[in-house]
């Protein structure tokens, strides 16, 4: 993110900037803070009973035991790249990067507010996202009231494909088979006239939407295949060895 897509630090300084707490804006702070969805009890508490504005919340993370675990003796360059990497999915542009630092280390921002600018500045596939990775931890939140390990895993395993969203919902649901995860998840449809697919050594589930031919090599764990309303004619299945 350039310096000239970003919120500049005097408009982040200012104090007519407080937005209402919303849960969609809150899960982008544990988002972008922790790179992880956040529990219920702690969602709640910050959108309906802290009385704090998005940004005053975004300063109260720092106060965490958390955060301050989390960034304790990190540098200020790999501060701004992992938030980048929390909230966009990627490294950060050169540019951008150097831009946040230079502002951290003038003393121009603060961490916080740092963050608050990352998270404003998503653009296009960025933007995209982010929203994704919201509306999974917003989901994960209101299925899970105490911190919970998966926490951190939901989050990675949101794309910026809407099936990821929904695989990360029904594994949210516990509905995946035993060892699966959304990233173990295959479509087989029209895209292609054939595929040759070497799964993972978790559980992976085949979903066939529609195809012309196929192989499908399972390797370990619980495999699912799901053919739905296709004929299974023409392809060869070996869920269990991974072999041809």
């Amino acid at each position: 993110m350039s310096k000239n897509c970003s919120q500049p630090s005097q408009f982040l300084r200012s104090n007519t900037l407080m937005t209402v707490a919303t849960n969609a804006n809150v899960t982008k702070l544990y988002i972008a803070t922790f790179d992880r969805a956040p529990d219920g009890a702690g969602l709640n508490y910050w959108v309906n009973n802290s009385g704090l504005s998005t940004e005053q919340i975004a300063r109260s993370f720092f106060d965490q035991p958390e955060t301050q675990a989390k960034y304790a003796g990190v540098d200020t360059e790999t501060f701004v790249k992992t938030i980048y990497e929390n909230v966009l999915g990627r490294e950060g542009e050169a540019a951008g990067v150097s831009y946040w630092v230079g502002e951290l280390n003038a003393g121009h921002i603060t961490q916080d507010q740092a963050i608050l600018a990352v998270i404003g500045g998503a653009q296009g596939s960025d933007a995209t996202l982010l929203e994704n990775k919201t509306d999974v931890g917003i989901y994960f939140a209101e299925h899970n009231q105490d911190n919970n390990p998966d926490a951190f895993a939901v989050i990675d395993e949101t794309k910026l494909d809407q099936k990821s969203v929904e695989l990360c919902k029904q594994w949210i649901d516990g509905d995946l088979p035993q060892d699966a995860t959304p990233s173990t998840y295959y479509v087989l449809d029209d895209s292609r006239t054939d595929y040759n697919i070497t799964g993972s050594d978790k559980g992976d589930v085949f979903v066939v939407e529609a195809f012309k031919s196929a192989t499908i090599h399972g390797k370990e764990g619980s495999d699912t295949l799901d053919f739905q309303d296709y004929s299974p004619a023409g392809v060869t299945v070996n869920l269990s060895t991974g072999l041809g």
